[in-house]
């Protein structure tokens, strides 16, 4: 079963939240179940969840989100974040031993940023900080790129990509120092 809810406002500038709730029938205990996403505007096209219990009706939810007050910026000078994701569950999360998480990244969004593809990580919120998740390149077509990253549960999350730095990059910087215009510490 899926739900997809693409909420909004009537009348003048209402704001759209892309969210996708999806049921695996049955996690059996130590066999991974796996999910698949069609919401184009989520950027996750799968979830693959392990637990140490068995369960029915397991309903996993994907919903674009915002940066959570308290929390830390998850990216340096250079970073940049793509999207905010809150993934949930109905599972106890006691139980959740690993997840795989698939999602894309547009190559519109890494071009204009001018994003290294390479530095594209999921981060998942762990109390008051951001943990950045062994993520890997899987695939591309013409329009994304294709992550895989391991999770030992569910959370917010944020993918985040950083700039390329090209020699010309560290030049103008280093200028920029000599001429007085910023701090030894914005070169380095």
């Amino acid at each position: 079963t899926t739900t997809t809810t693409a909420g909004g406002g009537g009348g003048g500038g209402g704001s759209c939240v892309a969210q996708q709730s999806v049921t695996i029938s049955v996690v059996t205990s130590g066999t991974p179940a796996s999910t698949t996403f069609t919401n184009a505007d989520l950027g996750m096209q799968s979830i693959e969840i392990t637990s140490s219990a068995s369960a029915t009706n397991v309903i996993v939810t994907v919903k674009q989100s915002s940066r959570p007050a308290l929390a830390p910026s998850p990216v340096s000078a250079t970073g940049f974040v793509y999207k905010y994701l809150d993934i949930t569950t109905t599972l106890n999360s006691s139980f959740i031993t690993n997840t795989r998480i698939r999602f894309n990244v547009t190559k519109a969004w890494i071009a204009a940023n001018k994003i290294n593809a390479g530095t594209i990580a999921l981060n998942r919120l762990v109390g008051d900080a951001w943990v950045k998740l062994p993520t890997t390149k899987i695939s591309e077509t013409n329009i994304t790129i294709n992550f895989e990253a391991v999770s030992p549960g569910l959370s917010i999350f944020v993918i985040t990509g950083s700039r390329s730095v090209t020699f010309f990059d560290v030049i103008a910087k280093i200028d920029d120092y000599y001429k007085g215009r910023t701090t030894f510490f914005d070169v380095i």
